[in-house]
């Protein structure tokens, strides 16, 4: 390059282009795979977290039976592997279409009207057995239970702890930016296209520089998103969180694995294609220096 202030200019281009690829990159993972409602669905099938849900609350309520004094039958109906998958999608569902703004609710409303008829039917054979009264103290106790095993069950298929964001009103928060995750994902690429609109204006002399500092540019950022991602897969690093239930454990894991590979299956894109902008500065170069010579040779 023969002018130096057109050097640091484009040296300048190239250190903001980074910064604003990193950015888009950024962007567009979050808006395209992290709020992906229908990825968060296959994440929750493929960690197989209907079966772990089920294991997680059979235990439970036969744990339970000695202080509630109500058997594991109750619930066996409503805590099958395919009701539990049911709420769970529902679950993840609301979740995600909450905080991409296309819902006001997040909440999942399952059907507990089978666990409704079995709860009253056990609770009402156990009076009778026992001669209690079914007043309205038999009601009040027949609700408390019903609400205790809804909150219990609801707790367990919320894999992505929702309801817990949400008393802590961090889901709230989180909405209010996440839902304009688009829009500024689109701004992201726009600055970006602009500042290799520069690049190449400031290079207009000899066009072909443009592709080399936007090859360039590409090629670093790439590789600042591959690095830390193929290392945060490779050295399962995510196994490190400290969980206690195993459908969560599974569902967050899943969740962040899933992002750190298309992550870094998005940088190898980016170095595939800053490859290819930096061949085709070659091959411009290269034919740009035989015009010269053969028009040395006719003078």
């Amino acid at each position: 390059m023969k002018k130096p202030h057109i050097y640091l200019i484009s040296v300048f281009l190239t250190v903001l282009l980074i910064f604003s690829l990193l950015g888009t990159a950024a962007l567009m993972l979050l808006r395209f795979q992290g709020l992906d409602t229908e990825k968060a669905l296959r994440i929750a099938k493929e960690q197989n977290l209907a079966q772990k849900v089920h294991v997680t609350l059979t235990q439970r309520f036969v744990d339970q039976e000695n202080t509630t004094g109500i058997p594991l039958a109750v619930y066996e109906k409503t805590i099958t592997e395919e009701n539990c998958d049911a709420i769970i999608r529902a679950s993840v569902r609301g979740g995600f279409e909450y905080l991409n703004g296309r819902s006001a609710d997040y909440a999942a409303k399952p059907d507990f009207s089978v666990l409704e008829t079995d709860m009253r039917a056990f609770l009402t054979a156990y009076a009778d057995k026992n001669g209690i009264e079914k007043d309205a103290s038999f009601e009040l106790a027949v609700k408390d239970s019903l609400n205790a095993a809804k909150e219990q069950i609801l707790d367990a298929c919320d894999v992505f702890r929702f309801r817990m964001l949400a008393d802590a009103h961090a889901l709230q928060k989180a909405r209010s930016i996440l839902k304009w995750s688009g829009f500024l994902a689109i701004g992201a690429a726009l600055i970006t296209l602009l500042i290799v609109l520069f690049l190449f204006m400031s290079n207009h002399a000899e066009g072909r520089h443009g592709f080399y500092w936007s090859g360039i540019a590409l090629l670093i950022a790439s590789v600042l998103l591959m690095v830390p991602s193929v290392w945060l897969t490779k050295t399962r690093w995510f196994d490190r969180f400290s969980v206690k239930t195993d459908q969560v454990f599974a569902a967050v894991t899943g969740y962040l694995y899933s992002m750190t590979n298309a992550a870094a299956l998005l940088a190898v894109c980016g170095i595939a294609a800053g490859l290819l902008m930096i061949g085709l500065f070659v091959l411009l170069h290269i034919r740009s220096k035989k015009a010269e010579e053969v028009k040395k040779l006719k003078h």
